[in-house]
């Protein structure tokens, strides 16, 4: 995603659709006890009883477990939060991308009746709210925009009452300007390449990657002939402004196509568009 597009994160509500069932909460992940029903997680295996009944064994696959009154319930490792009455294997599944649910008594319609919480994580691992939608609007819904503008990739959860959904990564990509340079440039003369990165890095550091493609003849393939890493050297509005010194020498005559690259931790891998010249 363009760094300019990722001022609006476009997120899906389906993953917390209400859907009929219980809510409240469980003992753990691993161990759930609502009166007389219980269940336990050992390892991925989920195992249930009643009462003072020998435990036996439900399903595999599972990263939750959870009971109400009336039935099991349980977290599936694809996200997938299910239930049953009494067979697992006719278990009906009630919504999918769930990262946590609490069981218990039954809170549907007061989990109708909550907003969503759209929230943001940040590079230190804490999420915080960016967006709250109204419940009412949340029940019509089925997109919403986050107005934010992350600087790299950042990831959002969407949070209604006891339910939690899992983490969508937005990715973003740095955005490059096409490199700057005469079109006809002298063998042996000096001259200064030049290009734009947003968002802003520091001076002295070597983000971009410019890449120089060369060929004797118009009608050629290209050929990269080099690669070099140019220092920052300054800043721009929200941005930062590199520089390299080329000098071509006898064997660079003809055409060349030169383009900047960006890839990091944080950002999609870019290219600029090319911008081309001719060596004499």
């Amino acid at each position: 995603m363009p760094l300019r597009a990722a001022a609006a994160a476009l997120l899906s509500l389906a993953l917390l659709m209400p859907a009929p069932t219980a809510h409240a909460d469980s003992s753990s992940p691993q161990l759930a006890s609502y009166y007389d029903r219980h269940m336990a997680l050992q390892g991925d295996v989920a195992y249930g009883w009643v009462g003072r009944g020998e435990p036996r064994h439900l399903r595999a696959g599972v990263v939750q477990v959870g009971v109400d009154q009336d039935a099991f319930l349980a977290l599936l490792a694809d996200g997938t939060l299910i239930r049953w009455t009494d067979r697992p294997e006719a278990a009906t599944a009630l919504m999918s991308g769930v990262a946590r649910f609490a069981a218990g008594v039954d809170r549907t319609a007061e989990l109708i009746a909550e907003p969503i919480l759209v929230q943001r994580r940040y590079p230190d691992g804490e999420f915080k709210v960016v967006r709250t939608i109204s419940a009412s609007a949340a029940i019509e819904a089925t997109s919403f925009v986050v107005p934010v503008r992350p600087e790299g990739t950042a990831g959002f959860r969407a949070v209604q009452g006891s339910v939690e959904s899992s983490v969508t990564t937005v990715t973003v990509k740095a955005r490059l300007s096409k490199p700057v340079v005469s079109t006809r440039v002298k063998v042996g003369r000096a001259t200064v390449v030049k290009g734009f990165i947003w968002p802003r890095h520091a001076k002295g550091s070597q983000p971009v990657t410019l890449n120089l493609y060369w060929r004797a003849n118009p009608s050629d393939e290209w050929q990269l002939k080099s690669t070099v890493e140019p220092a920052i050297v300054g800043r721009v509005a929200f941005g930062a402004k590199w520089s390299y010194r080329w000098t071509p020498g006898e064997g660079d005559r003809g055409w060349w196509k030169l383009t900047a690259s960006h890839a990091d931790a944080m950002h999609e891998a870019n290219t600029s568009r090319p911008k081309f010249l001719r060596v004499r």
